[in-house]
């Protein structure tokens, strides 16, 4: 992880004076920036908020048993704060309406119809119907009902605020954290706003016993926590991918 220096005036006053001295920092390319020391308020050590990537794409290690690593951000998003894109279940791309009719699986569908579709094998999403595997690359996919208990199970969850948005906060044993914006969800052409009390995100298991047009996902709000719910497939909701591939190397 790439950091920036920062040490505080006062401590760069424990090895000179306050006199005509002037600053070198040198960087580790070689390069060097002198400043006269009477110029400089502070120099701080700050990290620049990048994470190693798999694929390009930004993961944090939490540490957990399975040694699954989870996205930064959520598919579409720009900042842990962003809610990005809202995907029906199976589809691997936003649209305009949210319906059943629109949906690439129209109506009820048993367990049986989605295999014969391709859909679903072994009661999980195949490959080409997983947004994050399409989206991502090979190296990501959807993660699984067991995948977020992992997550709960092995973090200390906090509802709290990243750049002025509430969302769930995780963080791990070894101290790293990932965010849940909330964010609502789309159905039909309305996407609830972030003043409505929950948001979800899809996980990549087919449900029963809830209706032929639903499946899991996670639900959080303030109220009622961070816990498994369905939602109907043709909803759009976000998807945070999850890997267990080498990270890419250093530049």
């Amino acid at each position: 992880m790439k950091k920036t220096i920062i040490i505080t005036l006062s401590l760069l006053l424990s090895f000179v004076t306050m006199a005509q001295k002037k600053v070198a920092i040198v960087m580790k390319n070689g390069d060097v920036a002198i400043n006269k020391q009477e110029l400089i308020d502070s120099i701080k050590i700050v990290d620049d908020g990048k994470n190693p990537t798999i694929g390009g794409h930004e993961f944090v290690d939490l540490g957990l048993p399975s040694g699954l690593k989870w996205a930064k951000m959520n598919i579409g998003s720009t900042s842990i704060s962003d809610a990005g894109a809202f995907i029906s279940w199976g589809e691997t791309e936003e649209k305009e309406i949210y319906t059943s009719q629109s949906y690439i699986a129209p109506g009820s569908k048993t367990e049986t119809q989605l295999e014969e579709l391709g859909i679903i094998e072994n009661r999980v999403l195949t490959q080409d119907h997983d947004a994050a595997y399409v989206v991502w690359g090979e190296k990501w996919r959807m993660p699984t009902e067991n995948d977020f208990r992992e997550l709960l199970k092995s973090t200390t969850a906090e509802w709290t605020e990243e750049f002025g948005i509430p969302g769930f906060k995780l963080t791990a044993k070894n101290g790293n954290f990932i965010f849940f914006p909330l964010n609502g969800h789309k159905a039909n052409e309305f996407k609830i706003n972030r003043d409505y009390p929950y948001g979800r995100y899809w996980t990549a298991n087919w449900t029963d016993g809830y209706g032929e047009s639903t499946s899991t996902s996670y639900e959080i709000s303030e109220k009622y926590g961070f816990d498994k719910t369905i939602d109907n497939r043709f909803n759009g909701l976000c998807i945070r991918p999850v890997s267990k591939a080498d990270p890419d190397p250093e530049e």
